[in-house]
């Protein structure tokens, strides 16, 4: 199979995390330069894929004819544009999730309906979750977030995580912006501290996930030692248990905070929705493939998902794939069962 488009999503909102009794591979969505249509393509473990990203790169803004403008994308002073969408987006901050006006003057200008911002995003109801990474044996690291309800779980999911703990919801971008950095700041207060025998060493939305995934990596399989061996022998430590067990702890500790948008705390195990082939989780190094200014040809067979980065397996270098950076590029994807 081969598919060539732009990236426009690397989604997992088809994930049902109420009635999950299976492992999922994330669905890639590319857009046609041409007619704008969208096909979707998922990559299995397992599968032998060449996937190559071109250094250019395309709008993937949503409009409300529910086509993506795909026009290019420039940059100006390190900051990504787009030429076609800067006369109806209201602001690029309010693109990146940070609203320009109080809650009282919304919808501020014309723009805010326009875009579809006002209706699609900002008085859309969203998710509070608190994401669990382990750092290494002995500690963990605590992140905060929030998704919008009409792209739940993609959000929750994408980041890696082996375990999530989903603890409020609020009804719009404003609520949900204060109450997110008010969990940030919560959680700073269990810092140092340990609980189940796990410390927890860092609490902050700064640290990049891709630094989590490798260490969740390293922690379930050292080199030359597989996965599923790996856990075997060390059943008795059940790290992920604990790992729970802290998301519940904290979770609840965040309900009782924010106890006018709190929910009843839902536990997530990520790390039984993504799919992987642990037994082609042997490595002798670990690579990050995430810049894509220049144009990048992988290779490799797929070791699986965790989250929206990708597992890619050649020889004996396992590389972890960002394809949140790849959103926008124009790639070619091709995969040999």
């Amino acid at each position: 199979m081969k598919m060539r488009g732009v990236l426009v999503y690397t989604s997992w909102s088809h994930v049902d995390l109420q009635t999950n009794n299976r492992r999922y591979d994330p669905k890639l969505g590319i857009a046609d330069l041409g007619n704008k249509e969208i096909r979707e393509i998922e990559i299995p473990s397992g599968a032998r894929v060449t996937i190559e990203v071109a250094s250019r790169r395309f709008c993937t803004f949503k409009k409300n004819d529910e086509k993506y403008c795909l026009a290019p994308v420039y940059s100006a002073n390190g900051m990504p544009y787009c030429r076609a969408c800067m006369s109806i987006i209201p602001s690029i901050k309010c693109l990146m999730g940070e609203p320009q006006c109080n809650i009282k003057d919304a919808p501020r200008s014309k723009k805010c309906i326009i875009s579809g911002f006002y209706k699609d995003i900002c008085t859309v109801p969203r998710y509070h979750y608190l994401l669990v990474y382990p750092m290494d044996h002995n500690m963990v690291y605590l992140k905060v977030g929030i998704e919008r309800e009409t792209i739940h779980p993609n959000r929750i999911l994408e980041q890696g995580a082996p375990v999530i703990a989903i603890y409020a919801k609020t009804p719009n971008i404003w609520i949900g912006r204060k109450v997110e950095v008010s969990s940030r700041l919560f959680l700073e207060q269990f810092v140092g501290k340990a609980y189940r025998g796990l410390k927890i060493g860092h609490a902050s939305e700064k640290k990049r996930s891709i630094i989590m995934i490798e260490r969740l990596i390293r922690s379930t399989g050292l080199p030359e030692e597989s996965l599923d061996l790996y856990m075997e022998s060390h059943a008795s430590e059940g790290i992920f248990d604990k790992l729970t067990q802290i998301a519940m702890y904290i979770g609840k500790s965040l309900t009782k905070e924010f106890r006018e948008y709190s929910v009843d705390v839902n536990v997530i195990k990520g790390i039984e929705i993504y799919d992987m082939r642990t037994d082609l989780l042997r490595y002798d190094k670990i690579e990050e493939v995430g810049n894509f200014k220049d144009n990048v040809v992988l290779k490799g067979t797929s070791v699986g998902w965790l989250g929206s980065y990708l597992l890619l397996k050649e020889k004996n270098a396992l590389r972890i794939v960002d394809f949140r950076k790849i959103k926008g590029h124009l790639i070619t994807i091709t995969i040999e069962n």
